[in-house]
């Protein structure tokens, strides 16, 4: 793909206004729009609570209450939001044997009863990736009750189910 130049003057102008023109708008959040620089929405800092950096976010919303789980090298804490943006305290589920790691990076998942029950687990696991992101080593797997506060807990998982590929590993 051949480069080619964006026409834009130097400054920084804002959209929507008599100043409006092909200045940069914002300086960090444009996007272009018909040939012209415009603002980005852009985001609302929620909090400034959790450990970071924060590799990865999950979100689960019920009954009008928010509940964004943050993971990071650290571990995984929780805090709840109103629809309208107004936090709450946040809470530790840092499973306790989990041991920090700054390469660590986060997959999770939530799974819900299929019998129709409330009851929904998060399960998460960190491998020590970040490294390299194409690595295979394994990290242990966490569950725990989405809609609780407390630590994940070690999943024990039983090896009477791996294929014999696996075993034979």
């Amino acid at each position: 793909m051949k480069p080619f130049e964006f026409a834009s003057d130097p400054g920084v102008r804002r959209d929507g206004t008599l100043l409006d023109s092909n200045f940069y708008n914002d300086g960090i959040w444009v996007r272009w729009q018909r040939g012209r620089p415009r603002k980005m929405g852009g985001y609302r800092a929620m909090s400034q609570l959790a450990n970071g950096p924060v590799r990865s976010l999950l979100v689960d919303s019920r009954n009008a209450v928010n509940s964004v789980h943050y993971f990071s090298q650290w571990g995984v804490q929780r805090q709840q939001f109103s629809a309208s943006g107004a936090g709450g305290g946040l809470e530790d589920r840092t499973p306790l044997d989990f041991v920090p790691d700054s390469r660590y990076t986060w997959s999770q998942a939530v799974m819900t009863s299929s019998t129709g029950g409330s009851y929904s687990a998060l399960l998460a696991c960190a491998t020590p990736d970040v490294d390299q992101i194409d690595s295979d080593t394994g990290g242990p797997v966490y569950q725990g009750n989405m809609a609780t506060g407390e630590p994940l807990a070690t999943m024990i998982c039983d090896a009477s189910h791996r294929t014999a590929r696996d075993r034979a590993k």
